[in-house]
């Protein structure tokens, strides 16, 4: 758009996420509703947005939120008493091994990701590969990375939190439509973002530069 670039001439590879790693551990118990996963000083991760929304859900929902680096002053502390969610939600605030955020993965049962921008989305994508349906704001990457189908997630527009709340719970009150999104997000990353088919398609995005070269050198 600011390059004035036309679409069609742009290629689209998409990143890969490990399904072998991240994936559901069926042993783990699942201790809270929802999680979220990253860097929550990021204002335009749109925490603000996601504790305004628990708040608006029935006093048993709970959240998890793993990020390493929560300062005692920060975002977390100062939401959480904004809008009375103490006993609500479980702070992870160490830094993590991958089996261990695979683990935690495993301990929720719908994913939370308000950004309001991501170039991709990690968190939305490991959680999917780890059985996880995810609630999202429609910005950024985030659509084609969820679907828009409806079947993998809910998308929903940034910085309303009514329409974050109700998303959450249309998801949470049913078991199993919770199970049954989080098994097809984990076949959407299986179907669409494996690292195979992305070193695939970025040696085709090289061939399609190299041959573009050469007729231009031919040209000349």
């Amino acid at each position: 758009k600011y390059f004035k670039i036309p679409e069609k001439k742009i290629t689209v590879v998409y990143n890969g996420t490990d399904t072998d790693i991240f994936r559901p551990i069926p042993e783990v118990e699942k201790d809270v509703d929802l999680l979220f996963v990253g860097r929550t000083e990021d204002r335009k991760k749109g925490i603000g947005t996601m504790f305004e929304a628990l708040s608006m859900l029935p006093p048993h929902v709970r959240l998890k939120i793993v990020d390493g680096r929560i300062p005692k002053d920060g975002l977390v502390p100062k939401l959480i008493k904004q809008f009375g969610l103490e006993g609500r939600v479980v702070i992870i605030d160490r830094m993590l091994t991958v089996p261990e955020l695979v683990e935690q993965y495993s301990t929720a049962k719908v994913a939370i990701v308000p950004s309001f921008f991501e170039g991709f989305g990690f968190p939305a994508s490991e959680a999917m590969a780890c059985g996880l349906s995810v609630i999202a704001n429609a910005a950024g990457a985030l659509p084609e990375v969820i679907g828009t189908d409806g079947r993998s997630g809910r998308l929903v527009p940034p910085r309303n939190a009514r329409a974050a709340a109700d998303a959450m719970w249309e998801i949470l009150r049913d078991p199993t439509e919770t199970q049954r999104m989080g098994n097809a997000a984990r076949k959407r990353v299986q179907r669409i973002f494996q690292w195979d088919q992305a070193a695939e398609q970025m040696v085709d995005v090289f061939k399609e530069v190299i041959h573009a070269a050469d007729r231009r050198s031919r040209a000349a």
